[in-house]
């Protein structure tokens, strides 16, 4: 498999390619994702009997599963969220009840959360502590085919919708969940703090520039991929 230079894809397709007999990973990008370490992902698929091979937890890697079995696996969250949700897309197809414990700190909690959301909507169930380090996962389960509807997307809309609060321009942008779990929606709330005229229901945002903005302190570890945009 060749996922070019997407980390996040590699390591969700890791999980799933424990549930085949052989599966590598190339190398195709050595001077960036080829030297970006995978251990702690590596380390909880052993924990589930799948054999990894590797170079120093870096690509090129080959899974050795299809036997992986369910029960209780440690991952740390320190390093990305990424090897947390790679696990919870696996361990529901799995025939064994399993349980994860996450370990040291865990990244963009907002990331798992979207995670969980989209699982439920895939029918699948976790029960998963108010903290998110801890996941109590029923095995047997299988994904629900049918029609889904990705959600627009904040953090690409946060260049536009500052833009427009900036040039004084009229500009609506659809399909902004105002529920969404994804942490850079509040870059709404940031640009109302600012006064920038803007209205948001039914999922579509639209500002309304004036030139008149006011300074404001946010805190953007939640809408990381904001900050530059504000």
């Amino acid at each position: 498999l060749d996922v070019g230079n997407a980390g996040a894809v590699l390591r969700f397709l890791m999980a799933v390619a424990a549930l085949c007999p052989d599966v590598t990973f190339i190398n195709r990008y050595p001077d960036s994702l080829g030297k970006r370490p995978h251990d702690d992902l590596i380390d909880a698929l052993g924990q589930l009997g799948v054999e990894v091979r590797h170079d120093q937890g870096r690509l090129p890697i080959t899974i050795r599963g299809g036997a992986a079995k369910g029960g209780k696996i440690r991952v740390s969250g320190s390093v990305s969220s990424q090897y947390l949700s790679a696990l919870l897309f696996l361990t529901p197809l799995l025939a064994e009840d399993s349980e994860i414990e996450v370990l040291n700190d865990l990244k963009s909690k907002v990331v798992v959360g979207q995670t969980l959301e989209v699982l439920e909507q895939a029918g699948i169930v976790i029960e998963a502590s108010d903290d998110l380090m801890h996941y109590r996962i029923p095995g047997g389960q299988s994904y629900e085919a049918k029609k889904y509807v990705v959600q627009g997307d904040y953090p690409g809309s946060a260049a536009i919708l500052a833009a427009a609060a900036v040039t004084q321009s009229d500009v609506t942008l659809h399909r902004l969940e105002e529920h969404s779990k994804q942490g850079e929606r509040a870059i709404v709330d940031v640009l109302r703090a600012m006064e920038v005229p803007l209205t948001h229901e039914g999922g579509v945002v639209r500002v309304q520039g004036n030139g008149k903005l006011k300074a404001v302190e946010f805190d953007g570890d939640k809408a990381t991929d904001a900050v530059l945009a504000m």
